[in-house]
């Protein structure tokens, strides 16, 4: 029976509304299960659903893993619901409805999934405080959280990734020998891993059954365990490094004909990359620091400084995520026992090593690319690690401060001299505000000053002049022979950069930043004798010598009449210095790409002085064959300054006999200076050659030979550089027909 039509109305806007279209009902939510833990869910983590899961214990957050009741599904809902009903059931949820029914989640567990972090000052440390002061005064509150089904798919994926990648690490045999590599070659400069917490990791990774592997993979692992092999493939990476073509033992891990160990290297850095990415930021540890660490120095190694400085800030950001960047947030022990503290105490030390790594390296690298920083001193720093014996167990011995006259040095000493250099750097940055004309030079003079006292408090160990060398000859520590020269060239090159933006206005500056920059040069020359072509692929070679080069050349040609006594020594340094970057191209690519601009550099430095450069017989006779006569050798040693000064390589506090005035552009009758030198961008020469694709342009002639034709067209230097940089400035320069020898 065909029902009756509605009756006729006379309303205009409801007659209107009749005939309309229907409205289109709203778009139906998913409403998924939540299967993690609170915290899991909002860090948006895989959750093991154990009470406390692995997550909030490793993250010492077992107070806070809760978990709430299964939402009811979409099917469970019935056949027969009513739009409205299923409209409503749709409908976003709304904010946490809190009763007195137990199993609800606490009202800090709420807070977690808003978004609120876990510092003591915030709003979820507020929370926490109250309802530990008076839990039963706070109403408990269920909040249902969407969650994505399917996680088990999602944990046998992994899984199989997860043995696809540690198939490829090396059989244990070269597996050991390269791990040996790292230690002896490589671990020494930073000590970011502990040798007896790696060894005792190694023997578990080794000793875990197949069947774990099989059934539960990963996820039946802790969180550093799980991680732990891509600190084996980064360690590996590096090692290869050093290993040279040939090695008939190593032979065997190369898969294709024509393969460099580099180009292996390359395939075990990623894999082990591949690893910590494979589980995000699940169950974030220490061990996925430090494989950040080591993936980033060996980026630094191959030249990749752009992929190194991106990987240091994340590094950086997932240590804070496990609070290593608070004394506040360390780890408690697991239990009360004595055992139990004494493993906590010496956890808290490897957090704050690793932190203070992080930190030596963000300021290193912000002051040498010109960049920003990640972490900001104004936040506060936590306690340095202390200096203490490596222990034999770490449950029963307690952390002791090494007995420095007694005890043989280690290589923590490194990572904490480093601390006292890099703190100065956090003051240099400060004076970027101020610009390269201050209304006075009182805070460079000052932080001049605190840099000078710093090097006069240097351990014995570690001075150049009259160092302490009893363990200089021991197999484990022989390694403080190569950082005596490098942590002097530091000295040098952070006194280097705080001069920096005022030579072009400050007749000092100059005078501190070109002996800086000699002083950097003959450090590079100090390490590069002392070190086997296999590790020329060291940074360490690399860094600040080219800065210094630029310097030292921009002061001499916009100031031809300065430092006349200092000439013939800065054309010795940067042939020398040309030379070991010839020598190391193969290995350092860094120095590669830098040669073009240094031969053009020295084509017109030779003009600017008008001094030819030293023979090559003069040079083979000059050069010292002995780390004494190294020494010796340098125009900073005491002895060639003043027989009574005890500061080794030491540049004195400034001086007030006049010196502070800023003096008149003085330069050659040939060559006018642009007036616009107070409109000069920061120099910072290595940025360019990384970032800006700094080049050199020679014309129809080849860059190794054109210093060979006695009319080769004019070096100019060419990038992505603005026009108020130092590259323009020397590409105004003439080229100088004093024609340079050059290897």
């Amino acid at each position: 029976m065909t029902p009756p039509p509605p009756p006729p109305t006379s309303d205009p806007a409801h007659a209107a509304a009749a005939t309309a279209a229907p409205e289109r009902r709203p778009a139906r939510k998913r409403r998924r299960l939540v299967v993690s833990c609170t915290e899991c869910h909002r860090r948006k983590q895989k959750c093991d659903r154990n009470q406390p899961c692995a997550n909030c214990t490793s993250r010492n957050k077992a107070s806070g893993c809760i978990y709430d009741a299964p939402a009811k599904s979409l099917p469970s809902l019935g056949t027969n619901e009513s739009t409205s009903s299923l409209s409503q059931s749709t409908s976003p949820p709304a904010l946490p409805a809190y009763h007195d029914g137990g199993g609800g989640a606490t009202l800090s567990s709420v807070a977690a999934q808003l978004g609120y972090a876990h510092a003591g000052t915030s709003t979820m440390g507020f929370l926490r405080h109250m309802e530990a002061h008076d839990p039963a005064s706070l109403p408990a509150g269920r909040f249902q959280v969407p969650s994505r089904p399917g996680g088990r798919d999602t944990e046998a994926l992994t899984s199989e990734k997860f043995k696809g990648l540690i198939r490829q690490l090396p059989a244990k045999r070269y597996l050991d020998r390269l791990v040996t590599i790292f230690l002896s070659t490589f671990n020494y400069q930073y000590y970011a891993v502990d040798p007896d917490v790696f060894h005792a990791q190694l023997q578990e990774w080794q000793s875990l059954p197949f069947k774990l592997l099989s059934t539960s993979g990963p996820h039946g692992l802790t969180p550093d365990l799980r991680v732990f092999p891509a600190v084996l493939f980064q360690m590996v990476a590096t090692a290869l490094l050093v290993v040279p073509e040939g090695d008939e033992e190593m032979e065997g891990l190369k898969y294709a004909a024509g393969m460099t160990f580099e180009d292996l290297a390359m395939d075990y850095s990623e894999n082990g990359m591949a690893i910590v990415s494979l589980f995000g930021k699940t169950g974030l540890a220490l061990t996925t620091i430090l494989a950040e660490f080591l993936r980033a120095g060996f980026l630094k190694y191959t030249a990749n400084v752009t992929e190194s400085w991106h990987l240091i800030s994340v590094a950086i950001k997932d240590a804070q995520e496990l609070g290593m960047h608070r004394d506040s947030l360390d780890p408690k022990p697991r239990d009360g026992s004595a055992e139990a503290a004494l493993e906590n105490q010496w956890l808290i030390e490897r957090r704050r090593k690793m932190y203070l790594i992080l930190i030596n390296w963000d300021i290193a690298m912000s002051t040498f690319l010109g960049r920003p920083g990640t972490i900001n001193r104004a936040h506060g720093l936590p306690t340095p690690p202390v200096d203490t014996k490596a222990p034999v167990h770490r449950s029963r011995q307690s952390v002791v401060p090494r007995d420095e006259w007694n005890d043989p040095p280690t290589a923590i000493i490194s990572v904490l001299w480093l601390r006292e250099l890099q703190h100065h750097l956090f003051d240099v940055a400060d004076l970027e505000q101020d610009g390269p004309r201050p209304k006075d030079y009182s805070k460079v003079d000052a932080i001049h000053e605190r840099m000078v006292a710093t090097e006069e408090r240097k351990p014995a160990i570690l001075r150049v002049v009259n160092p302490d060398t009893r363990w200089d000859h021991e197999p484990e520590t022989a390694w403080v022979q190569h950082l005596r020269y490098h942590f002097a060239g530091l000295y040098a090159f952070n006194l280097m950069v705080l001069h920096r933006p005022y030579i072009f206005h400050r007749k000092k500056s100059r005078h501190e930043a070109l002996k800086a920059s000699l002083q950097i040069l003959e450090m590079g020359r100090c390490m590069f004798h002392g070190l086997p072509p296999d590790h020329w692929r060291n940074y360490h070679l690399f860094f600040g010598s080219f800065d210094a080069i630029v310097l030292l050349s921009t002061i001499f040609m916009v100031f031809p009449q300065e430092h006349e006594a200092l000439r013939q020594n800065a054309l010795q340094q940067f042939q020398w210095t040309l030379e070991r970057f010839s020598a190391m191209q193969e290995r350092n690519p860094l120095a590669r790409s830098a040669q073009g601009v240094l031969k053009a550099i020295l084509a017109k430095l030779t003009k600017a002085l008008n001094m030819p450069l030293p023979s090559s017989q003069q040079q083979a006779d000059a050069l010292p064959t002995t780390p004494a006569s190294v020494l010796e050798s340098n125009p900073f040693h005491p002895k060639s300054v003043n027989e009574q000064t005890p500061l080794a390589f030491a540049h004195s506090a400034p001086s007030t006999d006049g010196a502070d005035d800023v003096a008149p552009v003085e330069c050659a009758a040939h060559w006018t200076t642009p007036d616009n030198l107070a409109a000069m961008a920061p120099m910072y020469p290595t940025y360019d050659l990384l970032f800006n694709d700094l080049s050199v342009t020679t014309g129809p002639f080849d860059s190794m030979t054109i210093m060979d034709n006695p009319h080769p067209n004019p070096w100019h230097f060419g990038g992505g550089f603005g026009e108020d940089t130092v590259w323009t400035l020397l590409n105004q320069y003439p080229y100088g027909q004093q024609q340079a020898e050059c290897t």
